[in-house]
């Protein structure tokens, strides 16, 4: 399911804000997906591909974090 651009606008201001917080520190990744996922409710590819371009990390990196703690929903 993509995220409409305005969703989608939107909620890439709330993941700015969280990652700006951790001052883009890629090791306060896990945090930065639990408060994302808190303003949120789930993770979507998009998200995460946005967080992994805010943290200088690949999307699959990011994804491969997202889906090993049970406690995040990408679906």
């Amino acid at each position: 399911m993509a995220l409409s651009d305005m969703h989608a606008e939107a909620v890439a201001g709330i993941v700015d804000r969280i990652v700006a917080r951790y001052h883009r520190d890629p090791t306060c990744m896990v945090q930065i997906l639990r408060e994302t996922q808190a303003r949120t409710h789930w993770l979507p590819r998009e998200l995460l591909a946005h967080i992994g371009v805010e943290l200088g990390l690949t999307r699959a990196h990011v994804e491969g974090v997202a889906s090993f703690y049970r406690f995040f929903h990408t679906q």
